[in-house]
């Protein structure tokens, strides 16, 4: 089995990604955001010890290069995807969000033409399909790290 040492999870918005990072969290995994520079707090939590973290979603398709080129052979990227329907319905109840339809559109374009997000999908180890509860998208996440670990 390979030793996997980062779980990047990407994903568009609403398909998923933050549910998925919540749980590997509430599992033990230390969970490093992109709101912080990952780079240097995934050397400081590996410099503590940890064997194993979580990687919550990725800037940019650089970002995404400069980590595979950082930690060669030990990041595992996993792609939470969902259909766009579903994703916006999701997005329209989360009140924490509030965004319209039209600024779902544009999220959509940004995720796509500027941060990458289709090419780090397109690069995944391993794909989540999360279309229904949430203890399926456990199982899901399970089933594909068991996965990526072969």
């Amino acid at each position: 089995m390979i030793e996997v040492r980062i779980w990047a999870i990407v994903g568009m918005k609403g398909a998923g990604k933050t549910t998925a990072v919540r749980y590997l969290a509430a599992k033990g995994l230390p969970k490093v955001t992109n709101e912080v520079d990952a780079l240097v707090e995934i050397r400081n939590l590996f410099a503590a010890g940890k064997r194993e973290i979580v990687l919550d979603g990725v800037e940019s398709w650089k970002d995404y290069i400069d980590l595979k080129r950082e930690f060669p052979g030990q990041m595992k990227t996993i792609a939470i995807v969902a259909p766009r329907v579903v994703r916006w319905r999701r997005l329209a109840k989360d009140t924490t969000k509030d965004l319209t339809r039209l600024e779902v559109r544009e999220c959509d374009r940004i995720e796509i033409e500027e941060m990458g997000i289709g090419e780090m999908v397109a690069a995944a180890d391993a794909y989540v399909y999360n279309n229904g509860e949430v203890g399926d998208l456990q199982k899901r996440l399970e089933i594909a790290m068991e996965e990526a670990r072969k």
